[in-house]
């Protein structure tokens, strides 16, 4: 099937060279002496060449920022689920935890292979704004941990029991722009990106001691910085972004969602490279990715490669480490990738 559809798209692209050189030829009147119609034929070769050519480069392009952008889409598809749709079984407002209270099992998808000795606290982060100030008890030894990661999946800081021990605290997580000077008390976390996910887990010893877990995630709380030490907590949730949602059936949705997730969150300069690269397929940061307003061999090469890029994902995902007596040892960089696409 998949060598059919890709006949397929090819005898696609083939036809759609042969329209694009009849359209050209009709434009052209052909004297008597047939001078213009041999210049029409050259025209038309020039302008298939130049048509492949194109396609090929945004292809090739496509490829690359499929691959690059590939965390970037799987992380603003779970925003919107579960900080942007309110009609989602999933939703919570930015900025605020949801709180799970019950040991998972494999029904549960909003996370992959997620523990079942762990009660899990997750939270979608705006820090547009002004820094969030995460504040956790004292959990008397017992295990837990807040696992923060940017919008492009690096894991840039751990709250808990093994980095930062199990006594109370208050931890500012701060985005790229703030200047500002924080509260005394408060430890700085720095973020690399403005959205941030918090996965956070409370060691549970079985269904008899969810109570005890329960009332340490009631004292995890997230709080504005303008709002630290009053009462009130703003209203965050009117303040969320109106984002379009992941749809499946629009061929090159793909290209858009990692185009708002990068512009939403620019890379590190060092990453300049990539953006200027994606910029010549409207894919960086300099512009908004508009699929209308594509030319026709961009459009195709870009939807080649997502089929491509596609499959080049699929197949690392069947080998993602060294197997050691059965176990599958994931290599050193696993949750800080930096420059490994």
């Amino acid at each position: 099937n998949e060598t059919m559809r890709t006949a397929t798209k090819r005898r696609s692209q083939s036809n759609l060279c042969r329209m694009l050189c009849a359209a050209i030829a009709a434009c052209v009147v052909v004297a008597a002496d047939g001078t213009l119609a041999e210049e029409s034929g050259k025209i038309n070769e020039k302008a298939l060449a130049q048509f492949e050519a194109r396609e090929n480069e945004a292809f090739a392009i496509g490829v690359q920022a499929y691959l690059y952008g590939k965390p970037v889409v799987e992380m603003y598809k779970s925003r919107y689920e579960m900080a942007l749709n309110p009609k989602s079984p999933k939703y919570t407002p930015l900025n605020r935890f949801q709180h799970y209270r019950e040991l998972l099992g494999p029904e549960f998808t909003a996370v992959v292979t997620p523990n079942n000795d762990t009660l899990y606290s997750i939270a979608w982060l705006d820090l547009n704004r002004e820094p969030i100030v995460l504040h956790v008890p004292d959990t008397d030894g017992r295990y837990y941990t807040m696992q923060m990661l940017d919008f492009y999946t690096n894991n840039f800081a751990y709250v808990g029991k093994r980095a930062t021990g199990t006594a109370e605290g208050n931890f500012a997580i701060v985005g790229p722009g703030f200047r500002g000077e924080l509260p005394g008390g408060i430890h700085k976390l720095q973020a690399p990106t403005a959205y941030v996910w918090i996965v956070g887990r409370t060691l549970a010893a079985g269904k008899e001691d969810l109570p005890a877990v329960h009332a340490i995630q009631d004292q995890y709380t997230l709080t504005p910085l303008s709002q630290w030490g009053k009462e009130a907590e703003t209203a965050v949730a009117e303040l969320a972004p109106k984002l379009p949602p992941y749809d499946e059936s629009s061929p090159l949705m793909f290209f858009r969602m990692m185009n708002l997730g990068i512009r939403q969150n620019p890379p590190p300069n060092n990453e300049a490279v990539w953006m200027h690269l994606f910029d010549q397929v409207n894919l960086g940061l300099s512009q908004e990715f508009a699929v209308d307003e594509l030319d026709l061999a961009t459009a195709s090469g870009l939807r080649r490669a997502i089929a491509v890029g596609r499959q080049i994902v699929t197949a690392k995902t069947g080998d993602l480490g060294t197997k050691v007596n059965g176990w599958d040892m994931l290599p050193p960089n696993t949750g800080n990738y930096g420059h490994d696409y």
